[in-house]
């Protein structure tokens, strides 16, 4: 059975990031005749889009896999927070105000989508964010995708009761700590 995913257990060290990865076990799955979903959760700021980023990206093309990423726009997330902290510092008492304006307007410019042809590997970076919950469930139950990797804040328990049943496997892949290292676990849900 071919393999979608084959990460070895160990220590994955990032370029440009003061944090290494340190999987605790293999993260093997396999393509099935089923779909499967991989959620990739944990704290803000634990590195779930430098996971995807800079592990799954590299392994998918490095295997020649095509994708579809949809999601946020991580740079344009970071100048948004700064132009929002250097405004909103000269204007505190409407700091929140500000902040909900600007975000509203960045959702629109967040919009991302890198598309490859015959893509049947979906990558949503906090894509919950950007798309209503139908649109949401809509793409998770697109049967052009085999495997569905996901980084969500907001993806609950009660939200995988929902498409349970479309998936063959669903697995948890969560990311902790907040210092030099960050444990990723994988557990099946």
């Amino acid at each position: 059975m071919n393999k979608l995913i084959n990460l070895k257990s160990g220590k994955i060290s990032l370029k440009k990031r003061n944090f290494d990865f340190i999987l605790t076990k293999n993260i093997e799955i396999s393509e099935e005749n089923s779909k499967t979903l991989l959620l990739i959760t944990g704290e803000n700021g634990a590195g779930k889009t430098t996971f995807l980023e800079q592990v799954i990206i590299p392994y998918l093309s490095k295997e020649e896999m095509h994708y579809q990423l949809k999601g946020q726009d991580i740079n344009i997330q970071q100048i948004t927070d700064q132009a929002i902290n250097s405004i909103a510092s000269l204007f505190a008492p409407w700091k929140e105000m500000l902040k909900m304006i600007v975000l509203n307007e960045e959702l629109e410019v967040k919009r991302k989508v890198i598309k490859q042809p015959e893509a049947s590997i979906l990558l949503m970076d906090e894509s919950d964010k950007l798309m209503t919950e139908e649109e949401l469930i809509n793409h998770l139950r697109n049967p052009q995708y085999r495997l569905i990797i996901m980084i969500s804040h907001q993806f609950a328990r009660e939200d995988i009761e929902k498409i349970k049943a479309d998936f063959g496997s669903i697995y948890n892949l969560v990311i902790e700590g907040i210092g030099k290292d960050r444990e990723v676990r994988i557990k099946r849900c």
